[in-house]
């Protein structure tokens, strides 16, 4: 995926062009960070469950070139190519950890880093041995920073209708939902079942003892 991705025009791109521009004069990184920190107690109050489940922060670009990447992930699916350095997955972190426990993660604090515009949440049926996320349909949902959550709420509605419907889209506050919905069985991909086909009014009966 390039680096010079972009969204087409629509709401969401006007919620994260004017989000970005809002923040000229300070930084954008800073109003992340800040979107990171009034939501930590959100974060801590769900470690119990939050620590079964890993995930990946999106960290590197601006929130309209993450959000791009991000659509782009799940249309085209997790780039396998190992060359030149590449994973060839997501990495992953715990998504929280409770105080004071040992880690053994590859990020400074041992949790996927939130100081992103998105925290990518694995389903809880993720094989933990794995070396992170390598298929689009292992993501149960994301998180969206509460900095452009405050700067505009219909952010979540405008990226739910950008995603598949099994990925269930949360500000920072509401990460007690995406806990949830994340260590629920029945929320995983595989255990979503098809839709069943509309019926036909027009068909004929069934021949009788059929």
């Amino acid at each position: 995926m390039g680096e010079t991705m972009t969204l087409p025009d629509g709401r969401l791109k006007e919620i994260l062009r004017t989000y970005y521009f809002d923040f000229t004069q300070r930084r954008w990184t800073d109003a992340l960070f800040d979107g990171y920190a009034e939501t930590i107690g959100h974060f801590d109050a769900v470690a119990a469950e939050g620590q079964k489940l890993q995930a990946h922060g999106m960290t590197k670009d601006i929130p309209s070139t993450a959000t791009a990447k991000l659509i782009a992930l799940f249309k085209d699916g997790i780039d396998s190519d190992t060359t030149n350095g590449r994973r060839g997955y997501l990495m992953t972190a715990p998504l929280i950890l409770p105080n004071g426990a040992a880690h053994s993660s590859q990020t400074a604090n041992g949790t996927a880093y939130r100081d992103g515009t998105f925290i990518l949440v694995a389903h809880s049926t993720l094989d933990h041995n794995a070396p992170g996320i390598t298929k689009a349909e292992d993501i149960a949902g994301v998180l969206v920073n509460q900095s452009i959550v405050n700067h505009a709420p219909d952010v979540i509605q405008e990226l739910q209708k950008a995603l598949p419907t099994y990925v269930m889209v949360r500000g920072y506050k509401d990460v007690a939902d995406i806990v949830a919905h994340a260590n629920n069985p029945n929320t995983a991909y595989r255990a979503i079942p098809a839709k069943a086909p509309i019926p036909d009014d027009d068909a004929p009966a069934p021949y009788p003892g059929m």
